[in-house]
């Protein structure tokens, strides 16, 4: 007896040995669970009722559990299991005719048992194998009344038939077991045909999904979504990386929290009705560093259109905002520069007039008291006019760097033992050095990094109010070589930051503003760059990155 479901196996005839097995298992088991019950049952009645049932029933359920364990054991032995798929249908229509004899033949109510063959094999086999199974099961069960009915086998039926009543109940029979074929093979075709198309949109749905991911994963820009009430509902990598922040940290929080964008003017907060994406720059306070992001907020739409939540792009521009101020800054500096350079000319040309007739006038004239200390304040006045006009000319026209290879290392402790002996508020400054133990080579002017070096040191000491620690450092890089200088001073405060390598501004009393603005000159001109950090109070740090090798 055949019992069994799903969609068309294939091995043989569109068999698929990996379908088939779990199909062949639910076989086994339901056929013992099916005669059991069927026959143990019958068996039981039989005996309450005639004090002992027939030893045939007994028979075929021992039969049935016999063939089990041997399907069981070719089961788990046989490469191929459509063979073992064939040979249980024909083996069960077998089981079924015995089945049919055993419970009165022509009489017998068991006769449908043939239908869980004929169902079995358009399940596994479709329409032809439905039809072929019910053309078997049709000969058995018409060979076996027939015999019955002429003597050759025993017992005969309880009641007299006529030949019509044969007929029609073989024909009866036929057209039953037809139209099962007929309808378990038109569903096992329909089921197949359906399975086929449904694992077609699985793998293309998982297709979809993978690849959905893959772009979502590969981003380079940061991707967040949230839920139609302002939930954040996904996070990709390149978010985390950007922000700093973890999916599982941010997932149900408001997305508007995380990014602040609460309060922002024509932000489309949840359940909002705006189609239009809204764009704007917004300051984003990572673990390590402040970041400018872009972001860009679009409504999310469901496929009717519906509101479905918000979707946000965003990406670091930090780095292109540093350029764009950069540049700024340059454009100033270069205008600054060029204005000034004229006037500077003019300026030095009067001055050097001037304090040579003063000079003139001092030796001629015979001065004392008050008249000669006045006429010494001003030549000391001219004198450092002078050497401001010559500061800011090498500033305003600087010489281009001869570059040759030099050991910045050692430029470093020749500047830090200068700056130890510049005087009182040297004496109280710690300076360190942090260096490497070899030589570190760069192509530089050696004459202008000393002045870079001098300068940065010597900004650093004289920010101090008191004892303090100047720290210089040297951080070998691939393409360049990081310079910092680091003080423990009163720090540069905030509104300074944007001007302190402006010509003329400083922060000190009696600066001539002009000692950063050189130093900036000449890093740019080596192709460097220079930054710096600083908290009032907490003291500032200036970073030189000069490349290690550049064409002169």
């Amino acid at each position: 007896m055949a019992f069994g479901s799903g969609a068309p196996p294939g091995g043989g005839a569109g068999f698929d040995d990996q379908d088939l097995r779990p199909k062949l298992k639910w076989l086994m088991i339901l056929r013992v669970t099916v005669v059991t019950l069927l026959l143990g049952s019958l068996a039981v009645i039989q005996f309450h009722l005639f004090s002992k049932a027939p030893r045939s029933i007994y028979f075929i359920i021992i039969a049935t559990y016999f063939l089990t364990i041997s399907y069981s054991i070719l089961f788990n032995r046989m490469k191929r299991l459509a063979p073992l798929a064939y040979a249980q249908i024909l083996v069960d229509i077998g089981l079924e005719t015995s089945i049919v004899f055993a419970t009165g033949g022509m009489d017998s109510v068991f006769s449908f048992t043939y239908f869980f063959s004929i169902i079995a094999a358009g399940i596994m086999l479709f329409k032809r194998g439905a039809f072929l199974t019910a053309s078997l099961a049709g000969i058995a069960y018409g060979t076996l009344v027939n015999l019955q009915y002429y003597g050759i086998l025993s017992p005969a039926p309880e009641r007299f038939y006529t030949h019509g009543e044969l007929f029609y109940n073989i024909f009866l029979n036929f057209i039953a077991f037809y139209t099962v074929a007929f309808l378990s093979g038109t569903l096992s075709a329909r089921l197949k045909m359906a399975r086929k198309e449904l694992a077609e949109k699985v793998f293309d749905l998982r297709e979809l999904q993978a690849l959905n991911e893959n772009i979502v994963r590969s981003m380079a820009d940061g991707m967040a979504t949230a839920t139609p009430d302002g939930k954040i509902g996904a996070f990709n990598k390149a978010a985390e990386e950007i922000t700093g922040l973890k999916f599982e940290d941010v997932r149900g929080r408001a997305i508007e929290e995380v990014f602040s964008l609460r309060g922002l003017n024509g932000f489309p907060g949840a359940g909002s009705s705006q189609t239009a994406p809204y764009r704007c720059e917004m300051p984003f306070l990572r673990k390590d560093k402040a970041l400018t992001l872009g972001l860009t907020v679009s409504p999310l739409k469901d496929e009717k259109g519906d509101y479905g939540g918000l979707l946000c792009i965003f990406q670091d521009i930090t780095p292109m905002k540093e350029m764009e101020a950069e540049i700024k800054k340059k454009d100033r500096l270069a205008a600054i520069g060029e204005l000034s350079a004229g006037m500077a000319h003019e300026i030095r040309n009067p001055l050097a007039s001037l304090s040579g007739s003063l000079q003139i006038l001092k030796e001629d004239l015979s001065l004392s008291g008050d008249s000669l200390y006045l006429m010494d304040i001003a030549l000391n006045e001219m004198e450092r006019l002078d050497r401001i006009v010559t500061e800011f000319l090498v500033y305003a026209g600087p010489k281009v760097p001869v570059m040759e290879e030099c050991d910045i290392a050692q430029i470093i402790r020749d500047t830090a033992n200068l700056v130890k002996g510049g005087g009182k508020s040297a004496e109280d400054a710690d300076i360190r050095l942090e260096l490497p133990d070899g030589p570190t080579l760069i192509m530089a002017d050696q004459g202008q990094m000393r002045q870079v070096l001098l300068n940065l040191a010597i900004n650093a000491v004289q920010s101090l109010s008191g004892p303090g620690t100047v720290t210089i450092k040297l951080v070998p890089e691939k393409e360049y070589v990081g310079i910092i200088v680091e003080d423990s001073g009163s720090g540069i405060p905030m509104e300074a930051m944007d001007k302190i390598f402006y010509p003329f501004y400083s922060t000190k009393e009696g600066g001539s503003g002009l000692g950063l603005s050189i130093v900036y000159r000449i890093v740019e001109d080596h192709g460097g760059r220079i930054s710096v950090e600083s908290r009032t109070g907490k003291g500032s740090k200036f970073t030189v990155r000069i490349p290690v090798g550049r064409a002169a």
